[in-house]
Formats: C-alpha cells, sequence, structure tokens
C-alpha cells in the first residue's frame, strides 16, 4: 500500500483498521517470500496457481481436480517433523502433486523416495523440469513424477506416507481412500496420511484401525 493510498485509507477508515490492512500485507509478503525460497534456492517454477480448466487435457476427473497450487513450506515441514524418524524410510507419494514443491521439500526433509502423482500432462511436464533442476544443484534424488489419474494409481510395495493438499473433490478422495484401504488389508504395510485443508468431509475417508493421521499440524491415532 504506497503512502498517498495510505494516507486516504487513513482520512476515510480510521487508524486502527489502516494499521490493519498494513499489517495484513505485511504478513501476506513475508509468506509470500517464504513460500519462494525453493524456487529461490534451486531454480525451479513451483509457485502461483493453475486452474485445470485452463489446461487443453481430457480426463475422466478433470473437473473434480480444482486447481494446481503449491504446499506452503513451512507449514509442509512443520507437519512432516510430526512424523517418527522411521517415516523417512518410507515411500513418500504426494495424490495430485501440482508443480512438485512437496517433493523438493520431502528430499530436504530426508526422504530417500518421493513420487508426485498428477494426471495434467503439462503440469506433470512442470514436475519433470522441476526435478532436474532440483538435481542439478544436488544431484541424483529419488525423486519421480507419474501422469496418471491418483484413484489408478499403483502404491508401494512397502510402508508410505501418504499426503494430500486439497487435491481433489470428495468423490476422487473416496476413491483413493479406498484404494488405499485395499491396500493396507492386502499387504498390512505402515504408512501415515498426512492432510493440508483437504476437505473436512474426506478425513473420516481414512479412519482406520491403527493409522496415524496428520491434519494440519495435528496429531490424531
Amino acid at each position: 500500500m504506497y503512502m498517498p493510498r495510505t494516507y486516504t485509507y487513513w482520512r476515510e477508515h480510521g487508524i486502527v483498521d489502516t494499521y490493519r490492512v498494513i499489517l495484513k500485507n505485511v504478513i501476506y509478503s513475508v509468506w509470500q517470500y517464504s513460500n519462494q525460497r525453493v524456487d529461490r534456492k534451486y531454480g525451479t517454477d513451483t509457485g502461483g496457481f493453475i486452474h485445470l480448466s485452463e489446461l487443453p487435457f481430457e480426463a475422466q476427473n478433470k473437473a473434480s481436480g480444482g486447481g494446481v497450487q503449491s504446499s506452503p513450506d513451512g507449514l509442509f515441514r512443520r507437519l512432516i517433523r510430526q512424523l517418527p524418524a522411521e517415516a523417512l524410510d518410507y515411500t513418500f507419494m504426494d495424490f495430485g502433486c501440482g508443480k512438485g514443491r512437496t517433493l523438493i521439500l520431502a528430499a530436504e526433509a530426508g526422504f530417500k523416495t518421493a513420487i508426485g502423482v498428477e494426471f495434467a500432462p503439462q503440469i506433470a511436464a512442470i514436475v519433470e523440469r522441476n526435478i532436474a533442476a532440483f538435481e542439478a544443484k544436488v544431484g541424483r534424488t529419488g525423486l519421480s513424477v507419474r501422469c496418471v489419474d491418483a484413484s489408478l494409481t499403483e502404491l508401494p510395495d512397502g510402508p508410505a506416507v501418504f499426503y494430500f493438499y486439497n487435491p481433489f473433490e470428495i468423490d476422487v478422495m473416496r476413491r483413493v481412500a479406498e484404494r488405499i484401504s485395499a491396500w493396507h488389508r492386502a499387504t498390512g504395510q505402515k504408512f501415515y496420511i498426512v492432510y493440508l485443508n483437504v476437505l473436512p468431509a474426506a478425513a473420516p475417508l481414512f479412519d482406520i484401525e491403527g493409522v496415524t493421521v496428520l491434519r494440519r499440524g495435528e496429531c490424531r491415532v
């Protein structure tokens, strides 16, 4: 907010409201700067928002996909720190990985294998470029992306951390949850669910006995 605008706003709304607007703008700027850390450090492109309707591709669940937006850097790291150390040896799998920022954050956190699932070909291509840019800085990693519908993708052979950042609507989430539940019953593999801003109605879908769910920074067993 420039000074002339600030002065005009102050004249019209008073000092308290003006202070609130300035504080809100400062907080937003700090948040934006923090979320650009990965791109500044590795020369990647993980920011911005893209609605799937803007992309020229066809898919059965396209209308349920919403938009492409990366997870907040700080909140992701706070959630992952709640996992036990052994979870870093599990496969990290991000359903609806967008541009792949979480894959890089997962590698920074210590995961040896991180898989992104993204069904929009144009976005999956961006993830591949981001992985290449990241590996150019740090060397070869265990990062990869699959261009496939989340409800159809293969699940890991071993234990896993399944990550969701508001990726799709409840109908697709239900099918993904049923697939994970069936995988769990068939294999007995240990796994964790990590939520960020997932639809509230989706949370009970993962109420599986013995499964830990991390959601918005809170741990529920």
